[in-house]
């Protein structure tokens, strides 16, 4: 998806959920992306950018920093649900993934895919096409790019 912001091409979606449509007989993609190149963040369903959705990285680094931190201020992270924590989860790893690129320190796993089903390491099948390499998970999955 293109930044809306910086015109960027680069690969931006870190997480995306499928929901059925209520109405219809198709699903509803939500996509949360983060551009590598100016760090804004936004959501999308199916590849239309939500008004008001966007925010800063480097907003939401510090909220993450409380997740990781022992002194978690109005923030309880027992709170949370499990969906939420690993999407902050999620949100944190890609996080410390760029910041890693951008500063010229990321290393060969910082590169590496994991399987969104068990974590383990997953393999490009084909441009967008992902595999888990475990026998007892073999779970696909296809990264969509709307634009």
């Amino acid at each position: 998806m293109i930044c809306f912001s910086c015109d960027s091409d680069k690969e931006a979606a870190f997480f995306q959920e499928k929901f059925p449509c209520q109405y219809c007989d198709e699903d509803n993609i939500i996509e949360y992306n983060m551009c590598p190149d100016c760090g804004m963040m936004w959501r999308a369903i199916n590849g239309v950018p939500q008004d008001e959705s966007a925010i800063q990285g480097q907003d939401l680094v510090s909220f993450s920093d409380l997740l990781s931190g022992d002194d978690f201020g109005m923030l309880n992270p027992d709170d949370l649900s499990d969906d939420e924590k690993r999407i902050m989860e999620n949100v944190t790893a890609h996080l410390e993934k760029v910041s890693k690129m951008d500063d010229g320190e990321a290393s060969m796993s910082d590169y590496v895919h994991r399987c969104l089903q068990c974590g383990s390491t997953a393999v490009d099948v084909t441009d967008g096409l992902y595999k888990c390499t475990e026998d007892d998970c073999g779970f696909e999955w296809e990264v969509v790019k709307f634009e």
